[in-house]
């Protein structure tokens, strides 16, 4: 999970703000966060343009069992937005998500079978610029109200 965090004095200016002012000020965070969310979704689908995929041996590739079903990597996978609208999160959440979801470690990372696709790292160098200068302006705008 990567993390990006602010400066704490102006966490706390924020959290005094009135609340219409608040809330705008945090809209980039909740947008970023769907925004990386949607995108890592979408390349879960075509994952193959990082590397082919290995299905493993002639028996092995129904792996839809009772055990583990299939698509419970890609449900694991989820995004929240907490503390306000100040904090958003992406990734596999919760002990139980990285339990459910323990494939899509390998996954990423890769392993002696399998090339490594992250995804997800990949989608956050290319959306934390962007969300970067968004959450400037819109903190710079709230901020200035209060001046």
């Amino acid at each position: 999970m990567a993390v990006i965090r602010g400066v704490k004095a102006v966490r706390t200016l924020l959290n005094n703000l009135p609340d219409h002012l608040q809330a705008e000020a945090t809209k980039p965070v909740r947008a970023a966060t769907k925004q990386m969310h949607r995108r890592v979704m979408e390349l879960l689908n075509s994952a193959a343009a990082w590397a082919p995929l290995y299905h493993g041996l002639p028996g092995m590739q129904n792996v839809d069992t009772k055990g583990h079903p299939a698509g419970t990597a890609r449900r694991s996978y989820r995004y929240s937005v907490t503390k306000n609208g100040m904090v958003g999160r992406v990734g596999q959440l919760s002990p139980a998500a990285a339990s459910d979801g323990f494939h899509l470690r390998m996954f990423f990372t890769g392993t002696v079978h399998q090339p490594a696709r992250p995804i997800h790292y990949d989608v956050f160098d290319q959306e934390s610029p962007i969300f970067i200068g968004e959450q400037k302006k819109a903190l710079t705008k709230a901020l200035m109200v209060l001046k």
